[in-house]
């Protein structure tokens, strides 16, 4: 009778214990009840979810807060609190951390910060699908802010990216023509080298031939324009 007893309470103990485990952030579906609670339209429920797994393991805790930041800025439209979700993912340095750090750009007002999160992106993970476009908008966010030195540093990582080439010589012609013709004129020489086909072949080839005509002219775009006045 003792025995029976004393088997009974191991196993309230044990049957208590493994379900503490099964609705931990530890449990095999700890992810599965805020993606149902999305699902089912409690978008506050499903944050509270995600926010509630930030003690999982670290790889699984990356993957919370990228998705409560996500459900933040998206579904709720607070991008402040989005903001706060993807430093702390950044943070972590787990494997959405370029992923958070290309969110950040997005919501960055100022664009050199914008830009420096672009190419923190990058950095993070130079294989990532999204890196040389992230290379190209900030070269764009620094150039849109008159930061030509921050340009032409992103721009010529990015074309050391085959997805990215073109459109990065493209953009470093464009920023030299006005200034630097003949400069010019090779880096849309460098997109046509590069692959450029379609319309950034017409672009490349538009471009070339108008720093070929600056540079038969002698003059640079700013000095036509004074003379022409």
């Amino acid at each position: 009778m003792n025995r029976f007893r004393l088997t009974s309470a191991a196993m309230s103990v044990l049957l208590a214990a493994l379900a503490g485990w099964w609705w931990s952030p530890f449990s095999p579906v700890a992810f599965d009840r805020p993606a149902a609670s999305l699902a089912s339209g409690d978008v506050e429920g499903a944050l509270a979810g995600y926010r509630a797994l930030a003690t999982a393991p670290i790889e699984r805790r990356d993957e919370a807060l990228w998705q409560a930041a996500l459900i933040a800025e998206v579904e709720l439209a607070r991008p402040d609190e989005a903001a706060v979700l993807l430093e702390a993912c950044l943070m972590l340095g787990g494997a959405r951390a370029a992923d958070a750090a290309a969110r950040l750009a997005r919501l960055e007002s100022d664009p050199i910060a914008a830009a420096g999160r672009w190419m923190e992106a990058a950095a993070l993970s130079p294989a990532h699908i999204g890196s040389g476009r992230w290379l190209l908008n900030a070269g764009e966010a620094a150039m849109a802010a008159g930061d030509d030195e921050l340009a032409e540093e992103a721009l010529f990582a990015a074309t050391d990216r085959t997805d990215s080439a073109v459109l990065a010589w493209i953009l470093l012609g464009r920023a030299a023509l006005e200034s630097d013709p003949a400069t010019a004129h090779g880096r849309y020489d460098a997109a046509l080298t590069a692959g450029a086909t379609g319309i950034t072949a017409e672009l490349a080839r538009s471009g070339r031939e108008a720093a070929a005509m600056l540079m038969e002219d002698g003059r640079t775009v700013a000095e036509l324009d004074v003379s022409e006045e």
